[in-house]
């Protein structure tokens, strides 16, 4: 046993930094010897998480059983989130106590697992303490800009470290590309769009960089640049701005569904629908260690079951939709009743005023407390210029949310958007004392 492992100690001090496969043939020879030598579990392990063989690594961790496991309890969490399974990444990074590295893996598990608060809160944390792990300022800096990103798409901006964009944030591409989500996400475009072209220029200007770095980074800010130019309406500059985006050459798969997304949305002339649902539908199923966030999937649902729509497939959005609103309580959800808007559009075929109406008006004794139904038939009836009726419908859902015993129908009652459309149907009926009451 000691010879085997003065030979492994002979071969490392031989060895470069980064001559891990090495390391991994050698700990392979060794450990044919001596089966059950921790330190050469150990050390097999470690190369191959350098080699980025994680799901290999986390077996020699099983092989080597629980003394293995608790010796490497950080670099476990840290191949457990690689891999993608952030739960379990994220628990075991929790328990290990004063360790800066096993804080960074518990807050980009848990920026993963959409807990963003918790994100926000690490990340302070650490960026309260000195920094002892080289060039991790910089990744604070980074890193927290984006949880504070994700916090403003959630609508929990509040809670953010940073709500504006400070000078130091221009100094980097990636804190300015942070710094104009945030923008983006509180519904600021013009100082979103101006963030991307100076994290664009930033990118372009880095000599460390090689030209296919370059391009890998500037992709994803150009696909962001489209949604920008797109939702302000600056049509041509957004169709000029897709035609520099390569969708084949972005390497992240969760990455190149959202700009094939983006580039269907922006044209500017109607194309074939058919064409158009064929390219949408032929994006790569995501692995797990890649998916997108909650609020992108749910507009990537969205889209592709409005495509559905104009490709005629409106059963296959019945059925699809049906199934998601089948279990469905009253909500405030947008994306929810989004979806209630598509299922209604299925079912009228798309038709507006009295035939869209006929259509649809027996879905509501199905669903009578389906936000997103009720104010599509508000809707049709004002496009038939009858308010009163519009009004009936409402004040009906109203009645019903009013006496039921749930808790959260009472919140739903008080809804902001529902009482305003009540005030506008009021309004345009021109019953004063109704609204006053």
């Amino acid at each position: 046993m000691a010879t085997t492992s003065h030979s492994l100690s002979v071969l490392l001090n031989q060895t470069t930094i980064d001559d891990h496969e090495a390391v991994l043939k050698a700990c392979n020879v060794s450990l044919k010897q001596a089966k059950g030598d921790l330190q050469l579990q150990h050390t097999k392990f470690v190369a191959l998480l350098k080699l980025d063989r994680y799901d290999d690594a986390l077996r020699v961790l099983e092989e080597g059983g629980n003394h293995l496991k608790q010796k490497a309890r950080f670099e476990r969490a840290y191949a457990l989130y690689k891999i993608g399974d952030l739960e379990q990444a994220k628990n075991i990074a929790e328990s290990i106590e004063g360790e800066r590295g096993a804080r960074h893996v518990e807050a980009q598990a848990s920026y993963r697992l959409e807990d963003f608060a918790r994100a926000a809160n690490i990340y302070k944390e650490l960026a309260g303490n000195e920094a002892i792990i080289e060039n991790e300022e910089n990744d604070l800096r980074i890193n927290s800009g984006a949880t504070d990103a994700q916090l403003e798409w959630q609508k929990q901006g509040y809670l953010a470290q940073e709500r504006k964009p400070r000078r130091e944030d221009l100094e980097a591409f990636e804190t300015a590309y942070n710094a104009a989500c945030g923008s983006i996400a509180r519904g600021e475009l013009g100082q979103g769009e101006v963030l991307l072209k100076r994290a664009k220029d930033l990118c372009s200007s880095l000599n460390e960089l090689s030209e296919q770095e370059k391009t890998a980074e500037l992709l994803p800010i150009t696909v962001q640049q489209l949604y920008v130019l797109r939702k302000q309406g600056k049509m041509e500059e957004a169709e000029k701005i897709a035609e520099e985006i390569s969708v084949k050459d972005i390497p992240d798969l969760s990455s190149r569904q959202i700009a094939q997304n983006n580039k269907l949305a922006s044209a500017s002339t109607a194309s074939n629908p058919f064409l158009s649902h064929r390219i949408f539908e032929s994006a790569a199923d995501l692995p797990k260690t890649d998916k997108l966030f909650r609020f992108q999937a749910e507009r990537i649902q969205q889209n592709g079951l409005t495509l559905d729509l104009l490709a005629l497939k409106t059963h296959s959005v019945i059925n699809s939709t049906s199934k998601l609103l089948s279990s469905a309580s009253p909500t405030i959800s947008s994306h929810s009743n989004t979806l209630s808007v598509i299922n209604a559009a299925a079912h009228a075929q798309s038709q507006l005023g009295k035939l869209g109406l006929k259509k649809i008006l027996p879905l509501l004794e199905k669903r009578p407390n389906d936000i997103g139904l009720v104010l599509t038939i508000i809707q049709l009836y004002m496009l038939t210029q009858n308010p009163g009726s519009a009004t009936t419908v409402l004040e009906s859902l109203l009645k019903r949310l009013s006496e039921s015993s749930f808790g959260a129908n009472q919140d739903i009652l008080c809804s902001p958007g529902l009482t305003a459309t009540l005030v506008s149907l009021y309004s345009a009926q021109n019953r004063a004392s109704q609204i006053k009451s």
